[in-house]
């Protein structure tokens, strides 16, 4: 089949889509950075934004800039990779993205339906209950206050939005496909035309893949890790929490890193003493005493700056981080532009290896998905 090029507005968006291609048969690469390029070699190109966080002015100029570096290949599927919960400039990433493109319509299909996340009716529902009633609505950022797709599309403003039903579409402006089932993604990915920008979620991508000719997909084993690992909590979701007391209980060791300092010397140098004894440690920010307002970046930064330090000590060849904002920040820190698919340890949840630093892991898993047990039992031997 032709190329494929999907642009995610996360890292862990971005994994997860070359994550799916990789298991369709097709040779994935994501890029990111200020010059991204298109790699003559790859089946599957997925641009990483990083825009997730960004007001929708700067989400679509980072959004343009990622495209011109892409730039349009002939007979190329296009794709624009979305939050499954639709937080972000959605709306306006979708709608630069399709005049970018020419395309009269864009698609978004943002539910999984496989993982219980349905739009029945207009109302996004997460195993069965209203999404501003889940624990998205705790979101610190885009936290849901309402459950309507139209009205969570136009967290920024108002846009036309037209809900609608396989068959029964509008052919034009921006269409929201109604999911319960997966049979109704597979006929939504029906629908996709030269004049449709097909957007949304990981189901979406994998129907358009076996709509194009692609091989049905296969499991792509997890890749033998190296040891020692650090793994950096980046996400404040319940799923992050509960994983850090586990770690804790099965010998894992903890080391919260105040935001308002960068980390002591002694603290590193303690950190990337128990990594040379092959021992997993945990790092996470300590937020306690910082404002609000500056938290995110305060702590990216500080995290960053942590796994950098470890990084030039040798001390890890595993990195782990669990949070899409905090994995970009610590790409970016690291300079890892370019990162080849390595394996998945469950849908999400990937495994990548720098091109430039072919040697090292890093594995992705988004805030709000579960661990993985095969990743648990890898990481946590105790």
């Amino acid at each position: 089949m032709s190329r494929v090029i999907a642009v995610a507005d996360d890292l862990t968006g971005a994994a997860e889509i070359a994550a799916i291609g990789q298991a369709h048969g097709l040779r994935s690469l994501v890029v990111r950075g200020p010059e991204p390029r298109l790699d003559p070699t790859a089946d599957l190109v997925v641009g990483d934004t990083d825009t997730r966080l960004d007001a929708p002015d700067e989400a679509t100029r980072r959004l343009g800039a990622m495209l011109d570096g892409l730039s349009p290949h002939p007979g190329a599927l296009w794709y624009k990779k979305t939050d499954s919960v639709l937080r972000g400039a959605v709306a306006e990433e979708c709608a630069a993205m399709a005049a970018w493109l020419g395309r009269e319509r864009t698609l978004l299909v943002p539910a999984n339906p496989g993982l219980r996340r349905q739009i029945i009716d207009g109302t996004y529902l997460v195993d069965g209950v209203p999404l501003h009633q889940t624990p998205f609505a705790r979101d610190p950022r885009h936290p849901a206050t309402t459950a309507q797709v139209t009205e969570l599309l136009q967290r920024f403003g108002p846009h036309p939005v037209h809900l609608g039903q396989p068959g029964r579409a509008a052919r034009e402006g921006l269409v929201v496909g109604e999911t319960a089932t997966s049979a109704d993604v597979t006929a939504w990915a029906r629908e996709v035309d030269a004049q449709t920008l097909a957007a949304g979620g990981a189901e979406f991508f994998a129907a358009l893949l076996r709509q194009q000719g692609c091989r049905p997909p296969v499991v792509v084993p997890p890749p033998t890790v190296p040891s020692p690992a650090l793994i950096v909590l980046g996400s404040i979701a319940d799923a992050t929490h509960a994983w850090r007391e586990l770690a804790i209980s099965r010998g894992a060791k903890f080391f919260p890193l105040p935001v308002g300092a960068d980390p002591a010397p002694p603290i590193l140098a303690g950190i990337a003493s128990l990594l040379e004894k092959r021992q997993t440690v945990v790092i996470a920010a300590d937020a306690r005493g910082v404002a609000s307002d500056s938290l995110a970046q305060r702590a990216a930064e500080v995290l960053s700056g942590a796994v950098a330090h470890l990084y030039r000590e040798w001390a890890f060849q595993h990195l782990v981080i669990a949070g899409g904002s905090t994995a970009a920040a610590i790409l970016d820190r690291l300079q890892w532009h370019q990162l080849e698919m390595a394996g998945s340890w469950a849908p999400g949840v990937v495994s990548l290896a720098p091109k430039s630093a072919s040697h090292f892991i890093v594995t992705l898993k988004p805030g709000s998905y579960a661990w993985p047990e095969t990743l648990n039992t890898q990481l946590l031997r105790a």
